[in-house]
């Protein structure tokens, strides 16, 4: 694999990154930056309720934001295990050499909705993306899942969650990349049984158990031609990255006044 440095529009980033990549680094950026600065708005949200109520005022519970909060939890939990496991696979695994990971990136942001739209993770190969979605949802190993209509549906039909693909912001951010595919990652340790149907087939997003990506990332690395990597393209892609964010929130305090 060869390395590109020509084209480089930042070049402060892109000598940080080249950097980083001669020192045999592949996984660049924090997991799930944008889950938590959505639960540090709620804890921050409730924490001002709460610090409104007199001594005497009896307190109720927002079970709603509450719910919220466990849900990012959960959230963020997938995103950090799934982080691990990118980390361990391009570290070991030689097929998997040219490939680099980038965690947690900004897409287009909407005011109308009240968390941080975000790709998870964007992997690139030579001139070719690869989103990965990570969601932690509990299944089991016989469980049935399958994609309708831009939902992940369980045995008995009902939906288990929407999903917002983001593959069409990279496409038109990246206008010059050769490919773009997308995966939803089942992440849990108990499995799942995932339905090939035909909009699995035809779907930008295709929704996969984690104990699956290895191979698949080996497919992916095996269809594409030219490996060679391109500095500008990854240092347009680390631009994107969400930077972590400081409170000066008592958040440790606040977690163990609200159970969560």
């Amino acid at each position: 694999m060869i390395l590109d440095c020509e084209n480089v529009e930042n070049k402060e980033l892109g000598i940080k990154l080249r950097n980083a990549i001669l020192s045999g680094g592949r996984c660049f950026g924090n997991p799930a930056e944008g889950l938590k600065i959505t639960m540090k708005q709620l804890e921050s949200k409730l924490q001002e309720v709460d610090e409104s109520l007199s001594k005497t005022d009896w307190k109720i519970k927002d079970t709603e934001t509450l719910q919220q909060i466990y849900t990012i939890k959960a959230g963020i939990e997938g995103e950090e295990q799934l982080s691990e496991y990118l980390q361990t696979l391009l570290r070991f695994n030689k097929k998997l050499f040219p490939v680099f990971s980038f965690a947690s990136l900004n897409i287009e942001r909407d005011e109308n909705l009240d968390y941080i739209p975000d790709t998870d993770f964007l992997l690139v190969c030579g001139n070719n993306l690869l989103v990965l979605d990570a969601k932690n949802l509990s299944t089991k190993k016989n469980d049935t899942l399958e994609l309708f209509e831009g939902e992940i549906l369980n045995a008995k039909g009902k939906s288990v969650l929407h999903l917002n693909g983001s593959t069409h912001h990279w496409k038109k951010l990246l206008p010059d990349i050769e490919s773009i595919d997308g995966y939803v990652v089942i992440v849990n340790d108990t499995g799942a049984e995932i339905l090939r149907n035909e909009e699995w087939e035809t779907c930008d997003y295709k929704l996969i158990h984690v104990s699956e990506l290895e191979k698949i990332l080996e497919e992916w690395v095996d269809s594409i031609s030219n490996h060679d990597a391109k500095l500008a393209l990854l240092t347009k892609v680390a631009e994107q990255q969400i930077k972590k964010e400081h409170s000066n929130l008592d958040l440790d305090t606040f977690r163990t006044t609200f159970g969560v």
